[in-house]
């Protein structure tokens, strides 16, 4: 999109890294932030939080979609 905006294959790419270098710089900025509380309770309350919401995801999204296209009973 930026490239058929500016015409810039480099400007499209700088703005592309930049975008993309984003989550690792906000995963170090976390680690520094979280580093003197982070245990091994606090690991598993946010993986056991990160595994209901792709739950809910499932049960929200992926099976109303598979009801609709006649898959319904194998998917459940």
């Amino acid at each position: 999109m930026i490239y058929y905006a500016t015409g810039s294959r480099w400007q499209a790419f700088g703005w592309s890294a930049l975008s993309g270098l984003s989550e690792p710089l906000g995963a170090l900025l976390g680690l520094l932030i979280l580093s003197g509380f982070w245990s091994q309770a606090l690991l598993g309350v946010s993986l056991a939080a990160v595994a209901g919401i792709m739950i809910f995801i499932s049960f929200d999204v992926l099976l109303p979609s598979a009801e609709t296209y006649g898959e319904h009973h194998p998917t459940v």
